[in-house]
């Protein structure tokens, strides 16, 4: 079987880009809850003051009611220690398969679970996802000489849809909603839909190559929150649902 090289380029891309939004969204759900109970990142004491503004709607909205924290500030920095990560995600033991687990990415995966922005679909959803990863990772001499399986596609979706949820509700829920006045002001925003920088780059480079349209045609504005520099979709903009169609229309090519 023959294999043009335009078609061994798309679907080297597919995988490259496959792997790389996996292990953006593995290290993404592993830190937020870091950053939650911050057993490692340090807030700026001048911080302090518009956190506790904020408190009792981050409490409601976080269900952050239910964490005791202890503050211990040294150098004009601000670190907020608690047990609770420990409990939640060091040593938390989840059933997979029949068999007591205990991991650190599937544990932080449960922390949303628990604060209801991921459902247990997700995460059975996310198991077939990492055993697909695996899979590219190690067989990936082999399988970009076969075509792109439609499956391979619809989980690529799904992990950009998974990873756009959980990435909302942490830009929403915990950076914006401390953001008090720092908002910018008379601009309507799709805080349905608002990312974090990091995961914007990502997409755009997704729309570039696949020819989708996740990001791309959408009107953004740049806000620097507490942990993470945002973008913000500025409402009224015509959402559109994408699919990887260059990767499909490639490999129905193929004769």
């Amino acid at each position: 079987m023959e294999i043009s090289s335009l078609d061994l380029s798309t679907r080297l891309n597919f995988i490259s880009i496959f792997i790389a939004l996996y292990e953006s969204f593995s290290d993404y759900i592993i830190d937020c809850p870091k950053q939650f109970f911050n057993t490692n990142i340090y807030i700026k004491s001048e911080c302090y003051e518009r956190i506790k503004e904020h408190e009792e709607l981050f409490k409601k909205k976080v269900a952050s009611s239910k964490y005791k924290y202890k503050k211990f500030t040294q150098y004009g920095y601000t670190q907020w220690l608690n047990p609770e990560y420990d409990k939640r995600i060091q040593s938390r033991q989840i059933k997979i398969k029949a068999k007591n687990q205990n991991n650190i990415l599937f544990n932080s995966i449960m922390f949303f679970i628990d604060e209801n922005a991921l459902d247990e679909n997700d995460f059975n959803k996310f198991l077939e996802i990492r055993d697909l990863r695996n899979k590219l990772v190690h067989e990936m001499p082999e399988l970009i000489l076969l075509p792109t399986e439609k499956t391979w596609k619809n989980m690529f979706e799904e992990l950009i849809h998974m990873y756009k949820k959980v990435n909302n509700y942490w830009c929403v829920m915990l950076e914006l909603s401390i953001a008090g006045n720092d908002m910018p002001q008379n601009i309507k925003i799709d805080f349905d839909n608002v990312i974090t920088t990091d995961l914007y780059n990502l997409l755009i480079s997704i729309d570039v190559l696949f020819n989708t349209k996740f990001v791309i045609d959408k009107q953004w504005i740049v806000f620097n929150g507490l942990y993470k520099g945002l973008c913000l979709p500025i409402i009224n903009e015509k959402v559109e649902e994408t699919h990887i169609g260059q990767v499909e229309n490639a490999d129905s090519q193929q004769g």
